[in-house]
């Protein structure tokens, strides 16, 4: 299931993704998704930023992107941090922007996690809902 939905979050280029901050949702455009260990999905942003605490705080996340030919993917699922070195070495290994922007001397971390209890499904305009198998 993951290999295909990484194919079709990088088809669409960007997703969106959305969290919880306390009774409200917020929604923002991510970029980087890899497929890394044991075959899961793993998402991402910069530890500082606002998502990442609202993850923290709550790890409840749905990711939603859109192809050119008008399908489009909910990912729902909690999300769970690995910030192991084996993990930041392969996504890193992976992405030069985020292998220059997350170095020691910028004193900014990369925050990857994957999701665990996915519900996923692709959807069409003519109104049909085809669920990601597990």
């Amino acid at each position: 299931m993951n290999k295909e939905l990484l194919d079709f979050l990088k088809k669409c280029g960007w997703y969106f993704l959305a969290s919880v901050d306390g009774d409200a949702a917020r929604v923002r455009p991510m970029g980087f998704c890899a497929v890394l260990k044991n075959g899961r999905l793993y998402f991402g942003m910069g530890d500082e930023k606002r998502c990442c605490r609202q993850i923290r705080a709550n790890p409840n996340v749905e990711i939603c992107a859109c192809s050119a030919d008008r399908e489009w993917v909910r990912i729902r699922g909690r999300a769970v941090f690995d910030d192991s070195e084996e993990t930041m070495a392969e996504i890193f290994a992976g992405n030069e922007f985020l292998r220059k922007k997350y170095t020691p001397e910028s004193g900014l971390r990369f925050a990857p996690f994957y999701l665990e209890d996915v519900d996923a499904d692709l959807n069409r305009m003519d109104g049909t809902c085809i669920p990601f198998q597990a």
